[in-house]
């Protein structure tokens, strides 16, 4: 990364704005574990629709640093949501019981409708350009699905499991924000990788502190200490790996304009 010139630093709304993703995701996956009344299928149809949102304003905006933050999560949920099942859901009258590819349609729609706005295919141009200029964009994105899956906490009945989620909800959100703000590569990765690090230590804590078998009647079968760090090692060495690929377009990047010179 050296020898590179300094990035482009978001302010501190372009900062909020890409951060305001994670924030909203973690906020409704406590609202899902919470004792409130009604479904959570709503609030997270809601996220969907923030996403889009924010996609399509950095769609006719050219693509900044922030939105790429959005582009992440509006995929992450289309395929989190191809397999999703909700018994009792209805849609103008319409009961959806599995959304197979009809959870794409409102991002193929929001496609459409910028393609339209902007008439022109500059911004598509944009967003290429902009990976190839700053490979960061890509890590972003790629980062929501780290945050996508350390948020869940899916099947966790930790009896603090809204202070876990709460903190993993910030952790992730204070990572992008300072990542936002940064304008170097490598400080922008040791911000993504320590979040990461961070989150997995959070869940980690609560997965190791609650007895699973105990809660579902199970017959107890610790599992030995060492195979469980193991686990979060190995998780966390493809992530790594996962977000440095991007790199590899800043290198190239980079010999190119030497091979030039």
């Amino acid at each position: 990364m050296s020898g590179q010139p300094d990035l482009v630093k978001s302010s501190k709304w372009e900062a909020f704005w890409g951060m305001l993703p994670f924030l909203a995701f973690g906020l409704v996956s406590i609202w899902e574990r919470s004792p409130l009344p009604g479904s959570a299928i709503y609030p997270f149809l809601g996220f969907y629709l923030l996403a889009l949102a924010g996609l399509l304003s950095g769609w006719v905006r050219g693509f900044p640093l922030w939105s790429f933050s959005y582009l992440g999560w509006s995929l992450v949920f289309a395929w989190w949501w191809t397999n999703m099942r909700t018994p009792g859901f209805r849609f103008f009258g319409q009961s959806i019981l599995h959304w197979g590819w009809s959870i794409w349609l409102p991002l193929v729609a929001t496609v459409l409708i910028a393609l339209l706005w902007t008439r022109s295919l500059q911004p598509i141009k944009a967003l290429i350009l902009g990976i190839w200029r700053d490979w960061t964009c890509l890590s972003l994105a790629l980062d929501t699905f780290a945050a996508f899956a350390l948020l869940i906490y899916d099947e966790n009945h930790h009896p603090y499991v809204l202070l876990f989620l709460l903190a993993s909800t910030l952790t992730a959100s204070a990572a992008v924000w300072f990542f936002l703000r940064s304008d170097r590569a490598l400080r922008r990765m040791v911000f993504l990788l320590a979040g990461f690090t961070a989150l997995v230590v959070i869940g980690g804590v609560c997965e190791a502190t609650w007895d699973f078998n105990a809660y579902y009647h199970f017959s107890p079968a610790p599992e030995p200490w060492y195979l469980s760090l193991l686990r979060w090692v190995l998780a966390f060495i493809v992530y790594t790996i996962i977000l440095f690929f991007p790199g590899i377009l800043g290198w190239l990047r980079h010999r190119t304009k030497l091979a030039k010179g």
